[in-house]
């Protein structure tokens, strides 16, 4: 027969499994929208995007979508737009060459 203090600890093991794996998926759907938030990025780059808009398109807060991005990919959507920029500029000036 299991002590008292055996299923006690038992039921916390089995409680933080459960935290630890909704975590998990937690973190993979933020992974999927921060994805599909960064190639709409690069889709729009040249226009002129707000977080508010960008939580319209994507139906999130804009104080959680700016948490979001600002946690993940803030340097790395940046750095997308300018890489595109130099991307479009290199294309343009081997034209007129």
């Amino acid at each position: 027969m299991i002590s008292f203090e055996g299923l006690m600890n038992h039921l916390l093991f089995c409680g933080e499994a459960i935290i630890d794996i909704q975590l998990n998926e937690q973190n993979q759907k933020s992974r999927g929208i921060v994805q599909e938030i960064n190639q709409y990025i690069q889709e729009h780059y040249r226009e002129s995007l707000t977080i508010k808009q960008l939580s319209e398109i994507f139906f999130l807060h804009p104080v959680y979508l700016g948490q979001l991005l600002s946690k993940r990919t803030v340097s790395i959507s940046m750095s997308y737009c300018i890489i595109f920029e130099l991307k479009k500029q290199h294309v343009c000036f081997a034209k007129i060459s």
